[in-house]
């Protein structure tokens, strides 16, 4: 049986309701809304990249453009602005946001970031259209660089709003996290407990090392050392909580069935999960990034993360 993150806190707000706040006049929360709330933190998290690699990123998309140079640039000189990644994320969020499930500060922060978004895609597809057409050799790159001023201020309105966007989403996936850490752990339920508390140490394992510089710095490598070493306590008692639950299983089928031959019916009872082994994929790109810090090593940090993190990887 394969279960994803997202069911896993599902599960943990319906059963846990007191986990979340009660609508007026009813002690009791509603099921049916915690599950909206966590299907609707499961699809910003389709939506919101963390990386290049994944999508449109105002940050590096500006950076790319600001190479370009337009105010010295040559009218020969060949821009791709690739406005597609940033139109499929406009209307993804506008379809996400109009889901049902109450996330104030995630969807007020999207109702801030559409409109100055909007206005980006907008300039970048004209412009787009202008240079993929050789517009600059046509007018000797006078309009690019007209626009160019606009563009920088559109791209910088775009970020400012971007980062409290994302870091809206990352509050409360955090805090349905931990919700749902506290639920298993009361719960007994330790296979699941570890692997959201695996995810919980990923998280801030990425945090720590954000960009490859802070690979070089020593106190920053502490706190990383220190995460890997929780994580990796971790991922052993994941992994010792899923064999005591195989054995359970095994125990109970074989005392419901004493006379039929059982061919690894523990192994069918055990949630089929990538957690662990994605967490050890996630400490080999940490140790190659802290031997050679370098743009390539912590894609791959990132990469290992994006799986491991991902409201939809299957555990």
């Amino acid at each position: 049986m394969k279960l994803g993150l997202t069911m896993l806190m599902i599960g943990a707000l319906a059963l846990g309701g007191c986990d979340l706040e009660p609508p007026p006049g009813n002690s009791v929360p509603d099921a049916g809304a915690a599950m909206e709330q966590s299907i609707k933190l499961d699809s910003y998290d389709g939506v919101l990249p963390r990386d290049d690699n994944f999508g449109f990123d105002p940050v590096n998309t500006f950076r790319r453009y600001e190479a370009y140079d337009i105010p010295r640039a040559k009218p020969e000189v060949e821009v791709s602005l690739y406005p597609i990644g940033l139109r499929r994320i406009v209307a993804d969020l506008r379809q996400v946001r109009a889901m049902p499930g109450s996330l104030p500060d995630v969807d007020a922060a999207v109702d801030r970031a559409l409109p100055v978004l909007d206005r980006l895609l907008a300039r970048m597809q004209r412009l787009d259209s202008y240079y993929v057409t050789r517009g600059p050799l046509a007018d000797q790159l006078a309009r690019g660089r007209a626009e160019h001023p606009l563009l920088v201020a559109d791209f910088k309105a775009a970020i400012a709003v971007w980062e409290p966007l994302l870091a809206a989403y990352d509050a409360a996936r955090d805090a349905a996290l931990a919700r749902s850490a506290d639920f298993y752990r009361r719960e007994k339920r330790m296979v699941e407990y570890y692997d959201v508390r695996i995810v919980q140490q990923a998280t801030a394992l990425a945090k720590t090392i954000d960009t490859p510089a802070a690979a070089r710095d020593p106190e920053r490598v502490k706190a990383a050392e220190a995460i890997v070493a929780d994580l990796l306590a971790l991922i052993e008692r994941d992994r010792a909580a899923r064999a005591g639950q195989a054995e359970r299983a095994e125990r109970a089928e074989r005392a419901r069935s004493p006379d039929v031959a059982l061919v690894d019916l523990a192994g069918d009872r055990v949630i089929d999960n990538s957690v662990p082994q994605d967490a050890e994929q996630m400490i080999g790109a940490w140790r190659d990034l802290r031997h050679t810090p370098d743009d390539k090593h912590h894609a791959a940090l990132r990469e290992a993360y994006a799986r491991l993190r991902s409201m939809r990887a299957l555990l």
